[in-house]
């Protein structure tokens, strides 16, 4: 969600850490693919999942998308082509499902829990120069955020902790024998030589495509030129606020309000009791002895039963709450009185009435205020309702803006030319000055319009006001030419054939290493390679250049003295494990450092997986759908030179 990233951008930790989280997602089963088709299910345009009656607008996913990206040089089409988009993708979806979760269970954060959470969150960054409000507003200016915005995100993000936290807990017995097995797989080590074909080091001559095989390609990928779709508008706005100001109320106007109303304004006689309930009639009549004007009831309970365990403060009783037993004599005695004991179900009760609130009758003068509110408030839903109509009657009759301005007092705000996604044809992205919480709102009603001259209905805003969108231009989606594009064609088709051929060539090479017809040393002589060796590749090691995850998966599942085929960061290779062992901590503190770190590898692997099973579970209660062709338009296209 927005929250997340947000705090991993105030922390400075997410260009760090937002690959790996892709990875445990993966590992952690989090991460559920779907190969159906470009939809899964009917869904919103604007929408790139919908979970249930939870959504996820493009516009949402796409700054979550390129805040999580921003600080790892990786564009957002990148994230596409590399499979990270959907991994992204996925964890926001089970998010939501875990929101979806918390709601159903009725489990809602306090507002004062989500501000001492975020004061948390910049109190640390706040400094002498700056309040922590200060740093608030910077974060959500950076990040494109409102501030309603994300007390909401972060409502849902503490309602999706509280019920994550609940599933995950008591995850924390592991076997030492395990552990000692994990610490084994990890420590091996290899030494290992390879064979390294980079493909842009491929020196067979590739003859230039023809134009026919060009077009074939530009058809094939033409998604990946395409220019979206943009339109233009305006947004017409009614300020609500400036109208309840003009709103007069006279001063007998309201006195008849109370006069006709008196009996809202009257409070019944309010009692208090203080009481201890105990099983023991005679421990129940020494304390009710004991109380004095030197001595409470809850000292005299003290006394008597050596604790307040069943002592009860003083709080209010309603007549028709309270035990039959007690009702007469509660609402009958005067305050200070001591009454009981008094035999219930409960067992014998000794109550004091603490204080009585006589009944009182509000004054016109201290209700004045109230009722000059509530009869605004009647009256401005009432031209609200009338401004809707006049509103949307204007634009079903084809009148544009500044027709309707002439009509009505509203503010016209010009749309610059946008796409579905809310960013330019460019890709950067765009913002509504004093619409900041609309935005969404306001983009998919632009796209939802079907003709040029077209009007929305009318839609509540963010600050209590009216408005609705009109449509002045679209502009369809177009392709860029062949002809623009025929260098960038004529480039990605050379490197696709000199990849295929350099595969094949390496492939045919492996074979016949593998069989015995060529030695390794040889096969690097008679291609003019280099062998390349890595002494003590360590299996738990970071990956480093030119080696991948993936080639030293294969590494690490090779056998010893054979060839195996892989593939590095520009090329194929076939590698040769030489030989292998197994090392140790060097120090008793050592091992019990990774003894720690293994343990809680092995729970937060049971947590991930109970949280897997309890989200898949959730899944099939709320049901999800995936817009893949928006994902395709949005992100699926390719930079190409201007």
């Amino acid at each position: 969600m927005a929250m997340n990233a947000l705090r991993q951008s105030a922390s400075g930790g997410l260009g760090k850490f937002i690959l790996f989280g892709f990875l445990v997602l993966a590992v952690g089963g989090l991460v559920f693919s779907d190969v159906g088709g470009f939809f899964r299910g009917g869904i919103s345009t604007s929408n790139v999942a919908e979970i249930g009656d939870r959504s996820i607008s493009i516009q949402d996913f796409d700054r979550s998308l390129r805040m999580a990206l921003s600080q790892q040089g990786i564009t957002p089409q990148q994230a596409y082509e590399f499979g990270y988009l959907n991994q992204f993708l996925e964890g926001q979806i089970n998010a939501e499902v875990l929101a979806a979760a918390a709601t159903d269970n009725d489990i809602v954060v306090s507002r004062d829990k989500i501000a001492e959470q975020i004061l948390k969150m910049v109190e640390p960054m706040a400094g002498d120069s700056q309040s922590p409000q200060q740093v608030l507003d910077q974060l959500l200016a950076s990040q494109g955020l409102s501030e309603r915005k994300m007390v909401r995100d972060m409502g849902t993000d503490l309602a999706v902790s509280a019920i994550r936290d609940t599933i995950t807990s008591g995850f924390a017995g592991v076997s030492n024998a395990l552990i000692e097995d994990i610490k084994d797989y990890q420590n091996e080590t290899r030494n290992v030589s390879y064979i390294y074909f980079k493909n842009s080091e491929f020196s067979n001559d590739i003859p230039l495509p023809e134009d026919a095989q060009l077009e074939n390609l530009y058809e094939s990928t033409k998604e990946a030129y395409a220019i979206p779709e943009t339109r233009e508008g305006a947004l017409i706005s009614i300020d609500m606020s400036e109208i309840n100001n003009t709103i007069e109320i006279t001063e007998e106007e309201l006195q008849n309000l109370y006069d006709n109303n008196v009996e809202r304004y009257s409070s019944p006689e309010k009692r208090f009791i203080e009481q201890v309930i105990t099983q023991n009639e005679e421990k129940a009549q020494e304390i009710a002895s004991s109380i004095s004007a030197d001595k409470d009831l809850k000292t005299a309970t003290q006394e008597v039963l050596n604790s307040v365990t069943d002592y009860i403060p003083s709080k209010e009783v309603q007549i028709d709450t309270t035990l039959e037993e007690l009702k007469d004599p509660i609402f009958s005695s005067e305050q200070g009185d001591v009454i009981g004991p008094i035999q219930s179900a409960l067992g014998y009760h000794v109550v004091v009435l603490s204080k009585v609130e006589p009944a009182a009758q509000a004054s016109f003068e201290e209700v004045k205020q109230e009722i000059e509110n509530e009869v605004k408030s009647s009256r401005l839903s009432d031209v609200r309702y009338d401004l809707s109509a006049s509103l949307d009657d204007l634009l079903a009759g084809g009148a544009t803006p500044e027709e309707i301005k002439n009509e009505l007092k509203v503010t016209i705000t010009e749309l610059p030319s946008m796409t579905r996604f809310g960013t330019s044809a460019e890709g950067q992205t765009l913002t509504l000055e004093g619409f900041a919480d609309d935005k969404q709102t306001i983009i998919q009603n632009l796209f939802d319009l079907y003709e040029e001259g077209e009007g929305s209905a009318v839609f509540d805003t963010a600050n209590d006001g009216m408005a609705a969108v009109y449509l002045k231009t679209i502009t369809p989606k177009s392709y860029k030419p062949f002809e623009e594009l025929k260098p960038v064609l004529t480039k990605r088709w050379m490197d696709d054939q000199r990849r295929a051929e350099n595969t094949n060539m390496v492939n045919a090479l492996y074979n016949k290493i593998k069989n015995n017809e060529l030695g390794f040393e040889e096969a690097a002589k008679t291609n003019n390679k280099f062998i390349y060796k890595l002494e003590e590749l360590k299996r738990i090691d970071d990956v480093a250049a030119p080696l991948t995850q993936d080639s030293k998966a294969t590494i690490f599942g090779a056998s010893l003295k054979q060839p195996a085929l892989t593939n590095l960061a520009e090329g194929p290779a076939i590698v040769m494990v030489n030989d292998y062992k197994f090392t140790k901590d060097s120090s008793e503190e050592e091992q019990a450092v990774t003894d720690e770190q293994i343990k809680n590898m092995l729970v937060n692997s049971a947590q991930q997986e109970a949280l897997t099973t309890f989200v898949l579970n959730e899944k099939t209660k709320h049901k999800e759908k995936i817009n893949y062709r928006l994902l395709e338009q949005a992100y699926g296209q390719v930079n190409t030179p201007q």
